[in-house]
């Protein structure tokens, strides 16, 4: 699946050594070999698929992302995490899952009091207890979110190979400027606003933050999309902005928002690399590790021995040595409005692709609209592998082909993260993202009009080979030249 061609590039593009022409034929046939390997798999597949009855007509015409019979599109199970809950776990997990809460009067209500697919009803403050009542972020376990997913979403959910979307996982008031509340360098408020402050934090992975923070403005961006809307296929995946002059990330945002590159997009790992206090303003990280098991002691030794050992670059070299567990790319893009009469396929996307890792993507400004398809029906989407990174990609046309393919396959999820909201995604599950703006929520009405939006990326190497063996096996190859950074991309 890997054509070997590809392991030439870089050398023929950085020493101009092109003398190899007896090499150079025999593995560009033993390129068109795999090649035709894999289109004869994705033809089976395919006709397997069709004798099943799973592809059992075509429905070309159906447009993309409008239901139709056959079509499968499900709203991704999502959970609120500002849900008023008893701040006991016991008795939230009962409120939640049984519907039972206790009302000003003393009355109880049980799950036979509501529908079953339904949230549970509102809670009441008690007039005896004013301050036992929490956020369920404040209270949620992996159990409890796992449970409710099953009653309220699907009974046989498992966070191995289910997404689900949490809503409000970080508190509206932690996105406030806290120049409102408290003046840090004076010193002024009271303790309670210094409390205020901490729980609110003072964001920098803002818009505001990034093009007025001296660091953050500053930093040079190696690589990132110049057109990320009417690139297709491969291409499409790949960043070509990465030669020529360098670019500031405060001079890549000045472009989107005055119109020079309204289609620009970036996904980097530079950001949090050079400042790792960020990572906690992607997602709170007691919680990750509470709900899906993220492991920071590698990492953690890691930035230990980079600054302990800092003398002669000797702790930034046995960091490179030690493969990461964990990334955190940070994600921006402008949100293009869809409105009459502006064609809506023409904004920043990522198109479908798989990739090996366990991915928590946070919603810090603005939208982005998610389709995600279980790897379980990987075999309708012809799956290629990268030709240097460690992912699977559609190989199909993702403005024609692969819409009608979608409507057509059995179970396709869709969700919008706004700002607050953060998404899990399971190793191996397809993902595409749109960074376009329905005009339903608080971006509409920003001048702005971007969307920043950063991961955690996990590796779980149970789940790296469990949910797709195949997969786990054919991207070996590039997860090593990736580690070792051979790859050109």
């Amino acid at each position: 699946m890997t054509p070997l061609s590809r392991l030439l590039e870089r050398n023929i593009t950085k020493t101009g050594n092109v003398s190899l022409p007896a090499s150079t034929a025999i593995i560009d046939k033993m390129d068109s070999i795999v090649d035709g390997m894999e289109r004869f798999a994705h033809r089976s597949w395919e006709d397997a698929a069709r004798r099943s009855g799973v592809l059992s007509i075509d429905n070309d015409d159906v447009e993309f992302g409008r239901l139709s019979p056959t079509s499968r599109y499900r709203n991704a199970p999502e959970i609120d995490l500002s849900m008023p809950v008893p701040c006991e776990v016991d008795m939230a997990r009962m409120y939640l899952l049984e519907g039972r809460t206790t009302t000003t009067d003393g009355d109880s209500l049980t799950a036979d009091d509501r529908c079953s697919d339904e949230s549970p009803p509102p809670l009441v403050k008690s007039s005896s207890a004013p301050d036992d009542v929490c956020s369920l972020r404040d209270v949620i376990t992996r159990d409890i979110l796992v449970e409710y997913a099953k009653v309220f979403h699907d009974d046989e959910f498992d966070l191995a190979t289910h997404p689900i979307v949490l809503r409000n996982l970080w508190p509206a008031e932690s996105f406030h400027d806290f120049a409102d509340v408290v003046d840090v360098k004076s010193g002024s408020g009271n303790n309670d606003d210094r409390d205020r402050f901490r729980r609110r934090g003072h964001r920098r992975l803002t818009p505001n933050a990034i093009l007025n923070d001296p660091q953050l403005s500053n930093l040079t961006l190696p690589s990132y999309f110049s057109d990320a809307a009417n690139k297709t296929g491969y291409a499409a995946l790949v960043p070509d902005a990465a030669d020529g002059a360098p670019t500031t990330l405060s001079q890549f945002l000045r472009k989107i928002l005055s119109g020079d590159s309204p289609n620009a997009k970036i996904g980097t790992q530079v950001i949090i690399d050079e400042h790792p206090e960020l990572r906690d303003e992607i997602m709170p990280p007691s919680l990750a590790k509470e709900l899906f098991g993220w492991n920071t002691y590698l990492e953690d030794a890691k930035l230990w021995l980079k600054y302990r050992l800092s003398a002669g670059g000797i702790g930034t070299w046995m960091g490179k040595l030690v493969p990461p567990m964990t990334t955190f790319p940070v994600f921006i893009a402008g949100n293009r409005h869809r409105s009459a009469g502006i064609d809506e396929t023409r904004h920043p996307r990522t198109d479908l692709h798989a990739e090996p890792i366990g991915n928590i993507a946070s919603q810090l400004h603005g939208t982005r609209r998610w389709t995600l398809v279980p790897t379980m029906w990987s075999g309708l989407l012809r799956p290629t592998i990268s030709r240097h990174r460690g992912y699977f990609y559609s190989n199909m046309d993702p403005l024609i082909e692969l819409r009608q393919r979608l409507n057509r396959i059995p179970l396709v999820y869709e969700c919008v993260t706004r700002r607050g909201d953060s998404v899990w995604i399971p190793p191996w599950m397809w993902h595409r993202v749109d960074y376009d703006d329905d005009g339903d929520g608080e971006i509409s009405a920003s001048e702005d009009r971007l969307s920043i939006g950063a991961s955690i990326f996990h590796f779980y190497p149970t789940l790296y080979i469990t949910n797709f063996p195949l997969f786990s096996f054919l991207i070996v190859p590039n997860l090593i030249r990736e580690i070792l950074g051979f790859n050109v991309e």
